[in-house]
């Protein structure tokens, strides 16, 4: 019996350590989220306005092409919990932040991250950017456990070669030219079906809302909720009670809290086919469009009043 413990610790252990050294590597390819990281503590002090939101926000609102510097700290996907959090954790970095610019789409009071298809993404919040998350799972800690083992040897392999996962530009955003090459009527029902939820969430995710706009009212931030322009292929497959879910809660918030206020640009009629990506998504076109309207309102009169 021995024999075999011996045998098995023999084999166990180099398995164990070429795992181990397999999850570091993984942890050091470059991303989003670990650059958002390092760029937010360490360039924090020059940023004067942050972007918070999900792929509407990422996609829609480029800090670059705006008056002042700022950061877009979006990510797809990225739910109000998460924009709550990094907010707070932070904060403290870029205390010269005045304005936050907050998408709250369709979709926005009613999804949790960590409850549906794309909560394998929760571990980039964990992994990359100190996030807690309960319940407590390995899933949540470790590269290695969130794809085939294959396709870890293979990312691994071609960070070796300099790859990277990195997709966001330097002020935070990502953008993409054109149409995809999905048809865009079809795709708006598809992603109108998939963004229309159930409420279970609500009061969680409300509690999280109200949190972020105390925590910057608190702090003297403006906060500027935006609800990004859509196609129509998108917006007439809503459901009108969630889509006034979002709009009353926005526009109640806007008139309880004299630093708050609510664009909705859901359907605004500067935005032509070229300004999107998809059915619901900006192209590069409608993201310098969005910036900068965006800027005209909310950042520019600050910019002037100051000279």
């Amino acid at each position: 019996m021995k024999h075999y413990i011996l045998r098995f610790t023999l084999f166990i252990i180099p398995v164990l350590a070429i795992l181990v050294a397999l999850e570091c590597l993984l942890q050091r390819i470059p991303n989003d989220y670990s650059f958002k990281h390092d760029r937010m503590i360490s360039d924090g002090t020059d940023f004067q306005f942050l972007v918070l939101g999900s792929s509407h926000a990422y996609q829609g609102i480029d800090p670059a092409e705006m008056q002042v510097s700022g950061f877009n700290a979006s990510n797809v996907s990225q739910d109000i919990h998460f924009d709550r959090y990094l907010l707070e954790k932070y904060i403290a970095y870029m205390p010269n932040v005045k304005d936050l610019f907050l998408t709250v789409s369709y979709q926005s009071l009613l999804k949790k991250l960590d409850d549906g298809p794309e909560s394998w993404r929760v571990k980039n919040y964990v992994i990359y950017m100190d996030a807690t998350h309960e319940p407590f799972t390995l899933k949540e800690h470790f590269e290695l456990l969130n794809r085939p083992l294959l396709e870890n040897i293979e990312q691994a392999y071609h960070s070796l070669r300099g790859a990277s996962n990195k997709a966001c530009t330097a002020s935070g955003a990502g953008w993409r030219v054109g149409l995809s090459e999905k048809d865009i009527v079809e795709d708006g029902e598809i992603a109108a079906k998939r963004h229309t939820l159930g409420q279970q969430h609500l009061d969680q995710i409300l509690n999280d809302f109200h949190a972020m706009v105390t925590f910057a009212q608190d702090r003297g931030i403006r906060v500027h909720l935006i609800t990004t322009p859509v196609s129509l292929a998108y917006r007439s497959h809503l459901d009108p009670v969630q889509l006034e879910l979002v709009k009353s809660t926005c526009s109640a918030y806007a008139t309880r809290f004299p630093q708050v206020d609510y664009s909705d640009l859901m359907d605004d009629g500067r935005f032509v086919l070229e300004d999107f990506y998809d059915a619901d998504h900006l192209s590069r076109s409608g993201q310098i469009k969005l910036s900068q309207i965006l800027a005209d309102l909310f950042l520019a009169p600050h910019v002037d009043a100051e000279k």
